[in-house]
């Protein structure tokens, strides 16, 4: 209907009727040919759209428009009469509603293709990563459901060389989802190997550092490393079987035995940080505090000596847990001191 009335009106505009075309021939000869020459360059951005396009359907209107406007070139000669002309001026119309149908047809056509393009390459990288999942090797349920999403990419792309998008589009589509499952059920098999590497990759982290701080050989240190030794040869069995969900718990008990270790081996430094500190801070207010004469500040800090000396005792005799207790007490008091001073 608005095609229609669009004719219509273009029409009118062009003749006017054809009572006012015999009263005034040349002057709409005249028109006639400025609405040719509009729809030639319509024609022409038609034809370059087609082109780039190379849509089918776009290029079928395209030929029917070429048509219109050869008729209509055909009708508008010196010796044509008013129902030529008119005709002509219908016809040139014509051409080029159907040009402009061509021209959105064919960018239509064009986004189409982008976009049937775009979910195929992502298809494609889809199964790339499913085939690292699978690697060659899985159960036989993930391996059917990627080669069934090969074929059915395969397939996908032909119809796109044949330029059947829809059909493209569709089984691209179903390649995708069979792919999904493929995650879905590869998934947890792949964290759980990137799980148990990066365990692994601890586990020597934590040797080699400890190995770099010169641990002590005694028969405890010496068990423990064995204990965590043991359980990483125990989980490289298990991810040689490619069983990396036990192999990972495995592995993530040999590197809780190695931490507490490192963490045990780092307390006598820790020991030693806070002795000195505790022993700076008696130096630095000793004098203040003889000086002062408050018998509860004298008590504190005798206090805190006593607990620092307790606590050197302990250390000495490889305490450490005890060695802890009377410096943090030796902390209490000298936090009491300094309270005391300062009101």
């Amino acid at each position: 209907m608005k095609l229609a009335l669009k004719t219509i009106l273009t029409l009118l505009l062009i003749f006017n009727t054809g009572t006012i075309l015999a009263q005034d021939g040349n002057q709409y000869r005249e028109r006639l040919q400025q609405a040719m020459d509009r729809t030639e360059e319509v024609l022409q951005k038609a034809r370059e759209a087609v082109a780039e396009s190379d849509s089918r359907r776009a290029q079928n209107l395209l030929e029917v428009a070429l048509k219109l406007q050869d008729q209509a070139q055909q009708l508008n000669s010196a010796s044509s009469g008013t129902a030529e002309l008119l005709a002509a001026g219908k016809f040139t119309v014509m051409a080029r509603e159907k040009a402009e149908q061509a021209v959105a047809v064919a960018r239509q056509d064009e986004r189409n293709n982008e976009f049937v393009n775009n979910r195929l390459e992502q298809t494609d990288q889809m199964l790339y990563r499913a085939e690292q999942i699978v690697n060659g090797d899985g159960p036989p349920r993930i391996r059917k459901l990627l080669e069934t999403a090969r074929t059915k990419q395969e397939r996908a792309r032909e119809f796109y060389r044949n330029n059947r998008l829809k059909m493209a589009l569709q089984v691209t589509l179903q390649a995708q989802k069979a792919l999904e499952k493929v995650y879905e059920l590869g998934g947890n098999a792949l964290k759980a190997q990137q799980n148990y590497n990066n365990l692994t990759e601890r586990y020597y982290l934590l040797r080699d550092k400890m190995e770099l701080s010169g641990y002590d050989d005694s028969k405890p240190v010496r068990e423990q490393l064995e204990r965590a030794e043991q359980f990483r040869l125990q989980a490289a069995e298990s991810a040689e079987a490619n069983h990396y969900g036990q192999a990972a718990n495995i592995m993530s008990q040999g590197v809780r035995a190695l931490s507490e270790e490192a963490e045990r081996l780092k307390e006598p430094q820790r020991l030693q940080n806070r002795y000195q500190y505790l022993t700076n801070q008696i130096e630095q207010i000793q004098e203040q505090v003889q000086n002062s004469g408050d018998e509860q500040i004298l008590r504190l800090f005798k206090a805190a000596q006593h607990h620092l000396q307790k606590g050197l005792a302990s250390y000495e005799n490889n305490d450490f847990d005890g060695a802890a207790i009377q410096l943090q007490a030796a902390n209490q008091n000298m936090i009491q001191v300094m309270r005391v001073l300062g009101e």
